[in-house]
């Protein structure tokens, strides 16, 4: 066992057999995910056919909630395979997941060996959370692969040599940059903070200000033209919804998307988050370590804690709270757990990454398939039924599912609240319209509603007259 983890090309086929089974082998395979996949996947695929890469539109509305790099990744992967799909879709996400696990296996490596390093790699990709989160088409993903990796570019400039601190500089405000372009403030907030604390504890205030100025213009080369050409071409639209609503008020309080969570919501999510690797880092706590901060082992791990707190404490202060919002903690973790896993078995370890690389790659789609069989299938069939015969679709008290904008193919579906009675009665008349209810409000419609096809949660009704 010992002689097989010397060999580095072992480890990199372990490695690239777990990410191919968890990521890739069974990526198209399952549907779309309500609600964040089929409205952002829908969003790329209007960008796509539309030609415009500008300005977002969802269910035909002006969208400036997020900014674009998302959208951008999946137009070109549509663009490359010729295809818009399930697969296509979450491709680029699951390639970008590639950068931070070279970036953390490179590093992990130079600051002790490869063994290290491919508990560090493992580990990440074996993580509950972040098993079931990086293999999804949304833009929490995005971000985590860019802010862990610039966070990671940062570690470096602590291990290299001189000549080459400021490469690892400028690739960090690069990544910080586009991880703005992947949603916006927390893109930067999440580097900065950890560099800030870092150089505080470090005391390394010359190195950090020697390639601040260069490290700034890259990032606001990258971070900053769509912002201006936004302003400039929807402006108080585009500032008041995008800067006040979705980031500024998001972060004092939750009402913007009622996501009022308590401050240790975050803890409660890395117990399970964690998985399987938290009760060994639970263990752990009970013997606590002594740093010292001259030696570069314990200053990668003193580095690393400190971009967990970095993360924690910023999205616990959050007033919306979700618990995608937490998954660029994982990357730092797995040090964590790669350091409590270096001195034992190995066999147990690589038992544990082996029924965790099955269940990641098997077990994973066939729970999303379970979530579906709870409305999402209805909604899908609905919206086939709908491309096929070239209907129009509308809703009665159903919410946005974005499941029929998808399937359906079309740009624009009435999603209706139910507090206009006589708009009801109208689109009961309506001809080539699907419109769907929740089979719980079918009681409360008119007494002579027909329904077309009951699924398992909604329907198809509509006047016998029509």
């Amino acid at each position: 066992m010992k002689k097989f983890f010397n060999k580095r090309d072992n480890l990199f086929l372990i490695l690239f057999i777990s990410f191919a089974i968890i990521y890739v082998m069974l990526l198209g395979a399952y549907p779309l995910l309500e609600p964040d996949e089929t409205r952002y996947v829908t969003m790329a695929r209007d960008m796509f056919t539309s030609g415009n890469y500008l300005t977002l539109y969802l269910n035909g509305e002006y969208f400036f909630e997020k900014p674009p790099l998302f959208f951008w990744l999946e137009s070109l992967s549509f663009w490359f395979f010729k295809d818009i799909s399930e697969f296509t879709a979450r491709f680029p996400v699951v390639i970008l997941s590639l950068l931070p696990l070279g970036l953390l296996f490179s590093l992990s490596e130079k600051v002790k060996n490869q063994k290290f390093a491919f508990l560090n790699s493992a580990i990440l990709l074996t993580t509950l959370e972040y098993v079931l989160i990086t293999k999804i088409a949304m833009l929490d993903s995005v971000l985590t692969s860019l802010v862990s990796s610039s966070v990671l570019c940062y570690f470096f400039t602590f291990f290299v040599s001189e000549e080459n601190k400021k490469y690892f500089w400028y690739s960090c405000y690069i990544l910080m940059g586009l991880a703005v372009l992947a949603k916006g403030i927390p893109g930067a907030v999440i580097p900065a903070g950890t560099i800030l604390t870092g150089t505080i504890i470090f005391r390394t205030y010359k190195e950090t200000l020697k390639n601040m100025p260069a490290g700034i213009v890259l990032f606001l080369i990258i971070a900053l033209p769509w912002h201006i050409i936004m302003l400039l071409k929807h402006g108080s639209l585009f500032f008041n919804e995008y800067i006040i609503k979705h980031h500024l008020m998001r972060f004092l309080g939750a009402e913007v998307i009622h996501r009022n969570e308590p401050v240790y919501f975050y803890f409660v999510t890395l117990l399970w988050g964690l998985f399987p690797w938290i009760f060994s880092l639970l263990s752990s706590l009970r013997k606590p370590r002594k740093f010292n901060l001259e030696n570069g082992y314990d200053k990668f791990l003193v580095l690393n804690i400190t971009a967990i707190l970095v993360i924690l404490v910023f999205f616990s202060c959050s007033g919306a709270k979700l618990i995608t919002y937490i998954l660029p903690v994982y990357p730092f973790f797995a040090v964590l757990i790669g350091h409590i896993w270096y001195e034992r078995s190995m066999k147990k370890f690589m038992v544990i990454v082996a029924v965790m690389t099955i269940l990641g790659g098997f077990a994973s789609p066939f729970g999303y398939k379970l979530d579906y069989s709870f409305g999402q299938n209805d909604l899908m069939q609905f919206a086939k039924m709908a491309k096929d015969n070239n209907y129009t679709i509308s809703t009665y008290k159903t919410g946005k599912k974005y499941s029929l904008l998808y399937y359906s193919g079309l740009k624009n579906v009435e999603f209706h609240t139910g507090e206009n009675p006589e708009w009801l009665r109208n689109e009961l008349y309506r001809k080539n319209n699907y419109l769907i209810v929740r089979n719980k409000e079918i009681k409360d419609l008119p007494v002579n509603t027909e329904i077309v096809k009951q699924g398992v949660k909604y329907s198809i009704i509509k006047s016998p007259e029509v």
